[in-house]
């Protein structure tokens, strides 16, 4: 189960929206509980991408600071978070192929599902979708 806090839910979407057509995206922070994780914040993160417009990077030095940040405020660091501006909140191809952390949660958002949030656990091999509760 992943829960999110509606104010972060609120800025991921905003954020989003306001990045569109080019995808947002950042790194998630909040407590990791057995099963379930509590996101508690989603920092924001310039998108690299050579096309941010089709994909997402954030740039490796910004994601550890990013990071450390989450974990010297005593959070965990529970994964990334981006948005698929015209597209369904499930990996795509180029997510697939770029995923680099087995075990951590994607947390995607999608404006063209009006608006959607999903979350996905990357295996290392796939991603299995995961239970998400506003609260």
């Amino acid at each position: 189960m992943v829960v999110i806090g509606t104010t972060v839910r609120k800025a991921v979407l905003e954020h989003a929206q306001q990045m569109a057509p080019e995808e947002a995206c950042g790194v998630l922070g909040g407590q990791r509980c057995a099963d379930r994780l509590q996101i508690t914040r989603a920092d924001p993160a310039e998108n690299i991408a050579d096309d941010p417009t089709a994909a997402y990077k954030v740039a490796p030095a910004v994601a550890l600071k990013r990071i450390e940040q989450i974990e010297n405020d005593g959070d965990d660091h529970l994964g990334f978070w981006h948005s698929h501006p015209a597209s369904p909140a499930e990996p795509s191809v180029t997510d697939r192929a770029q995923a680099a952390w087995p075990g951590y949660t994607y947390l995607i958002v999608s404006l063209s599902d009006s608006p959607a949030v999903r979350a996905w656990k990357w295996t290392g091999e796939t991603f299995a979708e995961r239970q998400v509760s506003v609260e």
